[in-house]
This record gives C-alpha cells, sequence and structure tokens, in this order.
C-alpha cells in the first residue's frame, strides 16, 4: 500500500498570502518620543512648543517623516502627493497651512495615512491628512 503525498499550495499562493498579511499589518509604531508614531500629544507638543512658534515647526522637529512625499497623485496631475491638512475638522489645504497654527494653541497633531483619510474624508488624500485639534476647538 503506497503512502499518498499530501499536495502542498503553489509557493506563489504563501508568496501572495505573506504580502496580503504584512499588508494588513498596523502602521502605528512606537516613535521615538513614545507613543505611537501617528499622534503628537498635547504632552509631546507643550515640550517643544516654547522653542517653535508654529505648527510646521512642532511637526518637523517631531515627526519629520509626515511631510515625506508619497509618490506622484496620478498619471495626469504628476506632482508629488503631499497631505492635506484639517484644523477642528476643517480642511485648510497643504502642509505649508500649518506655519499658520500658533504652536501654543495646538492640543493634538495627528497623521492618517492615505486610505484612512480617503476612508473618512473622501478621495484626493494620496498623501494622507494631518489633523490638528487646537486647545479651542477641542
Amino acid at each position: 500500500m503506497a503512502v499518498l503525498a499530501q499536495p502542498r499550495p503553489p509557493v506563489h499562493f504563501l508568496v501572495v498570502l505573506l504580502i496580503l498579511l504584512g499588508g494588513c499589518a498596523t502602521s502605528e509604531r512606537s516613535g521615538s518620543s513614545g507613543g505611537t508614531s501617528s499622534i503628537l500629544s498635547f504632552e509631546m507638543i507643550d515640550e517643544v512648543s516654547g522653542s517653535y512658534t508654529n505648527a510646521y515647526d512642532v511637526v518637523t522637529r517631531l515627526r519629520p517623516q509626515w511631510f515625506g512625499s508619497r509618490g506622484t497623485q496620478s498619471l495626469q496631475e504628476g506632482g508629488p502627493s503631499m497631505p492635506l491638512v484639517y484644523v477642528d475638522g476643517i480642511q485648510v489645504g497643504q502642509i505649508h497651512r500649518l506655519r499658520e497654527i500658533d504652536s501654543t494653541l495646538l492640543h493634538e497633531i495627528r497623521y492618517l495615512g492615505a486610505s484612512q483619510a480617503t476612508t473618512r474624508f473622501g478621495t484626493g488624500h494620496f498623501g494622507g491628512a494631518i489633523l490638528v485639534e487646537t486647545r479651542r476647538g477641542g
């Protein structure tokens, strides 16, 4: 009586499965300043707000990777994909608008990746979104 070997899944199936599982993993990792890399808490902002006068400078100091380009928006657009900025839930524009927000007014700053931002706000968030919560908008 011959023993038949169990069929094994093709190698390419296993590779695709591993890629899909890796893509589903959470992207929030611990940052060098504690907490998650997608959130700047009030405490973290407060520590540096005396040295930096606006939200742009705070983010540049604590999370410069948020400003990195995420490639091009589309073949027609051709420009780099940068995050859109929301202040207290209202879209205010591109990242340069962070320079207009006084660092003493900041409560929390959060980065959403492209898929999270698209789910929350709709299409057009190829570079994600930076959400600013001020003390007065809280």
